[in-house]
């Protein structure tokens, strides 16, 4: 079974994608991490493998196409691994939540691993 490291955050933002063949469309996103996103509203064709551009505001960052799932008549979802760095592409602190995450988990561990033992009575 397929284990996340990293925490997805459910967000909606805008995006326009540009594909490798000229084509820009409009999509949003459906859930974002600080390596990639899962984006919903696509009216192109896309393939795993795909290498597109998304472009937020300013921002502007590649993309590899990891699957791509057909949603309803004509939409399309699909996942994406990002190619550049996304430190403020989406305008969201992601860092935090996966610091976070990974310090309460040390704490638990720890936690448990100190917990006295059940004696067993004799």
């Amino acid at each position: 079974m397929e284990r996340r490291i990293l925490r997805r955050r459910r967000m909606v933002l805008p995006v326009k994608l540009a594909a490798a063949d000229g084509v820009t469309s409009l999509a949003h996103t459906i859930d974002i991490t600080i390596e990639g996103a899962r984006i919903a509203g696509l009216r192109q064709q896309l393939q795993p493998g795909n290498q597109i551009t998304l472009r937020r505001g300013s921002h502007k960052a590649r993309f590899t196409v990891v699957w791509v799932s057909q949603v309803g008549s004509g939409e399309m979802q699909a996942g994406l691994k990002c190619v550049d760095r996304l430190d403020a592409f989406w305008g969201v602190d992601l860092h935090s939540d996966d610091q976070k995450t990974a310090y309460d988990t040390k704490m638990l561990l720890e936690l448990l691993s100190s917990s006295p033992k059940n004696p067993r009575s004799h």
